[in-house]
Order: structure tokens, then C-alpha cells, then sequence
């Protein structure tokens, strides 16, 4: 049985039958007709989406229609739900023309993928399939059908608008609808030649003329003429369904006739001898033709029933597996809605479970939160309470100024006895002599670190460095201002322990005192207080050649003619008794600086005994001479900022008056900053010696409460460093008609507010321990947000917990990052609410 080409099958006819009905159609449900292809466009958010959730009615299964029918689409169901799809894609102008010699694959000319391609010609050939006549090519179909076929598959692949003309459908169908017909073609032709091959099967065969009868001669010749007539019908049959067969009179296909042998039948000598027994035989030959015709229509007639029954058997059969298989997925399906609505119900089961759990943990949650409220307000409380206790002690501490200052005014009103001078004016540190002192307890406990290694206390002090601004302030650049920073950090605040040496006006041409240099250096074996003497000789020696009294005087020092420069160059040495300095462009290389240099130092090693103190600690002559070129380079550098300089504004040179005056103002604002960081310097100092010996006096006491947070305090002053203490303004209040000196402390913005109120314990506790031992009273220090914040930059390599958050947010990332902010888990401090009496 041939297999069908199209979605109907249709019954074979033969050529010769009688024309008649045309055959009943066989439906045949086929896979894909069930599932239309959806559009390929995306979802958009302004499309409705259908409600698959509810009831209603739902798509049905359309059959394809028999190819002798109508071509059209089967009407369209009005209850099924309408589907809203976006309005096509208009036409893009630069559509794609057909390429010239088209052959192979589509995908190979349109560039599809094998995927997408594969399921545009599977549509197409479904269209084409459902609407148009598969026997018949594609220049015999009909054009409205045609453009149907384009049109929809347009709407499903808008890709196909692009290209000019809809090339790529075209050609998809010249391929289908030839590959069709030729199908359809060679299942005519393989029914025609059953057909002939019945009927051939159903004659007598033929025998040998030795054996067979003279009945059977004459039927063969009776079935002559049928035999012709029937062969004439395969021919024009052949011709109507395309088969390509040769008429029998054709000299070349024709089967060339058989040659006569001895044995050949000869007519028989018996014949007919009247017309009515001519009559009655051929009679009796129509019967037998119209008998054997009858009965090859009733043999074709079976056989096309019998291959019909075989299609309907096995559309049956498909149709029964597909629905076997409809029902073994119902029932998968079935089985899976039903496990899970058995999940679900464990679902809820658990939600109802864990409902209940929210619900004690809600109840928890409301026991807990009403806790830290309580305790809440609890801290609230002790704060407020230790905010007026900073309040109060602000307010003692105004008052005990105010009280030193009427006492201070009424003691100079008053003459006083002459009193024995003191021996010393250096703070007993024993704890012995301090015991007497009454102790601050401090209501903060430190917040326990992780355990990880401490890092060993730095001995040396923070590096002091200028910032861009006072190099701008100052007219400078930063390495000379670093450097200047660095000789006054050495020489003024370089160690804890300094060499008391007395200051007095240098004596003009006098020599030091011999020994007296070593005396004082023999109070002290410190190297870094032998390194400061030196540098405070150079300048002893230095100034008193000069003639000058503060080291700031070099600024405004005239310098030596070129023409002594250049004589001395070139090998005349200058006088024994001239001191000058060279601030020409090659200054440090000059030879007559060198000769200045080395007369300074000469005088400085003139004591052996010196020398040999200052070799100990490698300041030797090579190490003087260095010190010497650093201190000639700042004070050429002070010299040129009061050199004329030219105003781009005013297109002008500077006179010397305004340049002195210039410089005047930039030396003071210098001298301040270097005054301020003296007396941060010393307030470090004070802040190390309080909290060290508040320790040693709690410990001795054996009773303190506090001595960790103590412990702590004195580890934050130590990591400050200089740079962590807050810059102050000196300023002059008038007190009962007469003034009073005080200090405006300005907080230093970088630095975690809770350290202000720290350090503040330390003060009050300086003032405590200095109350009683002999000497000037320290001048009273006030602190208001109205002085104004710190301009000091902040130091680096600092832990987190010591920087201000809110600062440190305020700051680029690019500027945050030069701070190298450590990652060192230090902590600061908690108030102690189990030793607080609120």
C-alpha cells in the first residue's frame, strides 16, 4: 500500500472505470495540527495575558480538510478566548533581494540558524499542506492561496517582511509543493500498474500449441479484442496520470512480433456457414468482454476498498495510540496534580508550624524589646547623667580659674614676703610624694579587645609634615617646609629628656666656657639629648659669630659681594674674621660657605672633651658639617621668601617694603605654628606623666575600681602622639579690672569626639597632682565649640576606632586611602554601669 502523502487519502480509481461520486475522504488527526505554533514576539508589558485559571471554553482540535475541498481555513470558533497579539513590525526599507542562482539550503542564502530555519519550513509546509492543492505545482496554484500562505507566515516570522518580495517562502514552496507532486505522481503510477498487473493475472495463461485445446485457441482469440482494448485504456491511463509509455505502434518501444513456426495454428477448416451462427458467436464474445470488464472494475474496486480499509485500519491505530497515550499522560498528570496537592497540604501543615513559631518568637521579640527600652532609657539616663557632670566639672573648672585669677589680682595688689628660692623646679614623679593626691575615678570601663598581639609602644614621635596649605601660606614647597618641620621636631622636641642649657644672649667674639659643654652632658647619656646639644651649640656658635640673636635674623642677613665670592673661588681666602654666607644660585657648593662652615665647626670641637662626647654618638665633623648645610639651606630659603618677588596682577615687581612686609607676616604665622607645636609637645608630655603616675598611685593604693580604663587612657595618649592634641589660642580675659591669660582649645576635627571628654578626665587630674607642688599655676584652658576646629593635619597609620567617622565619610576614598588607616583591633571605652552609683 503506497503511504499518503497529504493529510487526506484517497481512493484509487481506475482509468477504464466508470466515472462516478468522488470518494469519501479519510480524516487523519495528525500531530501537529494540535499545537499552533506561537508567535515569536516577545512578551510586551502592555499585552493582556490570557486567564488560563478560571473556566471557559478552550481550544479545540481542527482537522485538516480533504484536498478536493475548498482550501480555505476551517471557520473560527467565536467562544474560544481571543488572543491580543502586538501590531506587527512596519516594513523595514532596506529589504534583502533574492540572490541570483539560488540553489541548496535556505539557511545557507538568509543566514537562519538550523534551529529557527527548520521551524519556518515546517510552518510553511504545514501551511502549504492545509491550503494549497499538493498535487500541482507551484505555477498551477492559485495566487490568492499563495499570498494567504505568505501573509500567515509573515505574522508568525515578521523576519520574512525583510526580505524583497518573500523570496525565502517562495522558494520554500517551489521545493515543497515539486517534492509533493512528484510523490503524488509515483503513488498514481504505482496504483496504475497493480492495477495492470491484476488484471493481466486474472487471464487464462497461455500454452504450448502442442497441449492446448482448440476450445482454448478459440478463447484466446474471443479474448483478443478485450486484451487490445484493455492495453489501449492503460495507455491512455498512463497518459493521464504522467506515466511516460510509448503507444504500442511505435517502432522502437513496440514488442516485435513473434515469427511463425511449423506448428502454427491454421484456421480451421470448419466456418460459419450462416449469418444467424455469425451472430450468436459474437454475441456470445460481447458477454464474455463486458463480463471479464465487470469483473477487473469489481477487482479495482476491491482493491482500493482493501487499501482504504488498510489506511482506516491504520489511522485506527494511531488514533488509538495517541489516545493510549493522551490517557497514560492524564493519568501522569492526574498523579502529579495529585502529589501536589498531597505537597501542598504538607506545605500548609509546615506554614501553620512555622505560623505558630513567628508567633512565640513575636511574644520573645516583644519581652526583648521592651527590655532594651528599658535599658534604653536606663543609658539615656546615665548619660544625661554624666553629660552634667561634665557640665558641673566645666563649671568648677571656670570657677577655680576665676578664683585664681582674684587671687592672682589681689596678691599683686598686696606686697608679699621675699621667699627663699626653691632648689628645683622639677615635679616630684615618686608616687611616695603623690599619695596624698586625691584621685579622679574615672565611670568608663575599656571594651575588651581580640586577642591578637599588641604592638609594641612606639618610642620615637609622629613625624610632623606640612601640608600643601602652609607651603602655599609660607610661599615654599613641601620637601623644604618637611624638612624645616623635621630640624625643629630634633632640635626643640626631639626627646622626652632634655640637656638644660642656659639661654642668654651669645657674647660677640667670646669662646664657651670650657667643660661646661660636658658637665651638662654628662647629666644625661642619652644619645638623641647629645645629638640636640650639638645642634644647640652650632647655633650658639653660629649666632655669636654672626652677631645675631634669634636664628630668624638670618633671613634678613646680607649676603657676601659676588666679588668676594668670586675671588674666593678662585683660591684667595676670605678674612679670619668675616662671617658671611653665600646665598648666590650655587650656594651649597660654594666654596666660600664651605670655609664659613668649617670655622663654626672648628669652634665647636675646639673643647677634646666635647669632641670626644660628640664622636660616642657619631656627631662627628662630617656629621656637624651635614647639620650645618640643612641649617644654611632653611635659612636661604627664609632669605628668598623676603626677596622682591613679581605681582601678575598688579604687572609689577614687589618694592622691598612690601616684600618685608609679605615675609614678615608668613615668618610670624611660622613662628606660631612652631610655637604651637612646642606646647602640644608639652601637653603630651603632661598627659603621659599624669596618666603614668595616676597608675602607679592607684596600684599603690591597692582599692581603684579603674585602673584598666587608666591603662587604656594612657595607651590612646600614646598613640595620639603630638598630632592628636588639640591646638590652643592664647588669649587675654579681663577679670575684676585686671587680665587673666587663658588658653582656647580647638578641637581637632579628625579625632573621635568621645576622646575630647577622655582627655578631659587626664587635665582635671593634671591640675589635681600641680595644685600642690610649688611653682606658676598653669593658666586656665577653655573649651567651646565656638573657638573654632583645629587646622593641624591628621596623622597616619592610626587605628580606626581614634578617626571620626563622620569625617572619615566626608573624605574622598583617594584621600582616605593616604591615611593607611590601620587595621588593629583597638577598642575605647563603655561606660562602667556596675560601679556606677546613679
Amino acid at each position: 500500500m503506497p503511504a499518503p502523502t497529504s493529510l487526506i487519502t484517497m481512493r484509487p480509481t481506475p482509468s477504464f472505470a466508470e466515472p462516478g461520486d468522488p470518494p469519501t475522504p479519510v480524516v487523519l488527526l495528525l500531530a501537529h495540527t494540535d499545537l499552533p505554533k506561537p508567535p515569536r514576539q516577545g512578551l510586551l508589558m502592555h499585552e493582556d495575558l490570557e486567564d488560563f485559571v478560571g473556566s471557559g471554553p478552550r481550544p479545540t482540535v481542527s482537522f485538516a480538510l480533504p484536498a478536493s475541498a475548498d482550501p480555505a481555513l476551517p471557520p473560527v470558533d467565536s467562544t474560544l478566548p481571543a488572543h491580543t497579539y502586538p501590531p506587527p513590525p512596519p516594513i523595514m526599507p532596506d529589504l534583502k533581494p533574492k540572490p541570483s542562482n539560488m540553489h541548496g539550503a535556505i539557511e545557507d542564502w538568509t543566514g537562519w540558524e538550523a534551529r529557527e530555519a527548520k521551524q519556518i519550513k515546517e510552518r510553511i509546509e504545514f501551511l502549504a499542506n492545509t491550503l494549497l492543492d499538493t498535487t500541482k505545482s507551484w505555477s498551477e496554484q492559485d495566487q490568492s492561496n499563495l499570498e494567504t500562505v505568505h501573509k500567515m507566515a509573515a505574522d508568525q516570522y515578521p523576519d520574512l517582511r525583510r526580505y524583497e518580495g518573500g523570496w525565502p517562502t517562495t522558494y520554500i514552496l517551489q521545493f515543497h509543493l515539486k517534492k509533493t507532486k512528484a510523490a503524488h505522481a509515483k503513488a498514481q503510477s504505482a496504483v496504475a500498474t497493480a492495477v495492470a498487473t491484476r488484471a493481466l493475472e486474472s487471464l487464462p495463461q497461455r500454452s504450448s500449441p502442442r497441449t492446448r485445446s482448440k476450445a482454448q485457441r478459440a478463447n484466446r482469440l474471443h479474448l483478443a479484442p478485450a486484451l487490445c482494448c484493455f492495453k489501449r485504456c492503460t495507455c491512455e491511463a498512463s497518459k493521464t496520470i504522467g506515466m511516460d509509455v510509448d503507444p504500442s505502434s511505435s517502432n522502437e518501444t513496440a514488442r516485435p512480433q513473434r515469427k511463425r513456426t511449423a506448428n502454427e495454428h491454421t484456421p480451421d477448416k470448419y466456418r460459419a456457414i450462416s449469418n444467424p451462427q455469425r451472430g450468436e458467436l459474437d454475441s456470445a464474445r460481447q458477454a464474455v468482454r463486458e463480463a471479464q470488464h465487470a469483473n477487473l472494475s469489481l477487482a479495482a474496486e476491491a482493491d482500493a476498498a482493501r487499501a482504504a480499509l488498510a489506511a482506516a485500519q491504520a489511522a485506527n491505530i494511531e488514533q488509538t495510540n495517541r489516545l493510549l497515550a493522551m490517557q497514560a499522560e492524564l493519568i501522569e498528570k492526574s498523579q502529579a496534580i495529585a502529589d501536589m496537592q498531597h505537597h501542598e497540604g504538607q506545605m500548609e501543615a509546615q506554614f501553620i508550624s512555622d505560623q505558630g513559631k513567628l508567633d512565640t518568637l513575636f511574644q520573645q521579640y516583644g519581652g526583648l524589646f521592651q527590655q532594651i527600652n528599658d535599658t534604653q532609657q536606663l543609658l539615656m539616663q546615665r548619660n544625661a547623667e554624666i553629660n552634667r557632670l561634665q557640665d558641673t566639672l566645666a563649671l568648677k573648672t571656670d570657677e577655680i580659674a576665676q578664683l585664681r585669677a582674684n587671687s592672682r589680682i589681689q596678691a599683686q595688689k598686696t606686697p608679699q614676703k621675699q621667699t627663699t628660692p626653691r632648689r628645683s623646679k622639677r615635679l616630684n614623679m615618686s608616687p611616695l610624694a603623690n599619695s596624698g593626691v586625691r584621685t579622679i575615678e574615672i565611670p568608663l570601663d575599656p571594651i575588651p579587645m581580640a586577642e591578637a598581639p599588641e604592638p609594641a609602644p612606639s618610642t620615637s614621635r609622629p613625624k610632623i609634615s606640612a601640608s600643601p596649605a602652609l607651603a602655599e601660606l609660607l610661599n615654599s614647597d613641601v620637601d623644604t617646609l618637611d624638612d624645616m618641620l623635621s630640624k625643629f621636631q630634633q632640635l626643640c622636641v626631639g626627646g622626652k629628656t632634655l640637656v638644660d642649657v642656659v639661654r642668654g644672649k651669645p657674647q660677640k667674639g667670646g669662646a664657651a666656657k670650657k667643660g661646661s659643654g660636658s658637665a651638662e652632658l654628662k647629666k644625661d647619656e642619652s644619645r638623641n639629648a647629645l645629638i640636640n646639644f650639638a645642634h644647640r651649640r652650632l647655633r650658639h656658635f653660629t649666632c655669636m659669630n654672626f652677631d645675631v640673636t634669634f636664628v630668624y635674623e638670618f633671613y634678613l642677613h646680607t649676603p657676601a659681594p659676588e666679588a668676594l665670592v668670586s675671588t674666593t673661588e678662585a683660591g684667595v681666602d676670605p678674612p679670619a674674621d668675616l662671617f658671611q654666607w653665600d646665598y648666590g644660585s650655587g650656594y651649597l657648593h660654594s666654596r666660600f660657605n664651605k670655609l664659613m662652615i668649617e670655622k663654626i665647626v672648628d669652634k665647636v670641637l675646639e673643647d677634646e672633651e666635647d669632641a670626644e662626647v660628640f664622636a660616642s654618638v657619631g656627631a662627628d665633623r662630617e656629621f656637624l658639617t651635614n647639620a650645618m648645610k640643612d641649617k644654611l639651606k632653611d635659612w636661604r630659603g627664609g632669605w628668598n621668601r623676603f626677596q622682591p618677588k613679581y605681582l601678575p596682577a598688579a604687572g609689577r615687581i614687589e618694592t622691598k617694603a612690601e616684600a618685608h612686609a609679605r615675609a614678615l607676616q608668613k615668618l610670624n604665622q611660622h613662628q606660631l605654628e612652631m610655637r604651637s607645636l612646642a606646647s602640644k609637645d608639652r601637653k603630651l608630655d603632661d598627659r603621659r606623666e599624669t596618666a603614668a603616675l595616676t597608675i602607679e598611685v592607684k596600684i599603690a593604693e591597692g582599692t581603684a575600681r579603674d585602673i584598666k580604663t587608666w591603662e587604656r587612657i594612657a595607651d590612646v595618649v600614646q598613640r595620639l602622639g603630638i598630632a592628636g592634641m588639640s591646638s590652643e589660642e592664647e588669649a587675654d580675659v579681663t577679670v575684676d579690672g585686671g587680665k587673666v591669660r587663658l588658653y582656647k582649645i580647638k578641637l581637632c576635627l579628625w579625632r573621635e569626639p568621645s576622646i575630647a571628654n577622655i582627655l578631659g578626665f587626664v587635665d582635671a587630674q593634671t591640675l589635681l597632682r600641680k595644685a600642690n607642688q610649688p611653682g606658676p599655676k598653669p593658666a586656665p584652658r577653655v573649651r567651646n565649640a565656638g573657638h573654632g576646629p583645629g587646622v593641624a593635619p591628621a596623622p597616619r597609620g592610626l587605628p580606626r576606632s581614634l578617626y571620626n567617622n563622620e569625617w572619615l565619610k566626608a573624605q574622598t576614598p583617594a584621600f582616605v586611602e593616604t591615611l593607611q588607616i590601620s587595621k588593629e583591633s583597638f577598642e575605647l571605652f563603655v561606660a562602667a554601669t556596675d560601679r556606677m552609683n546613679l
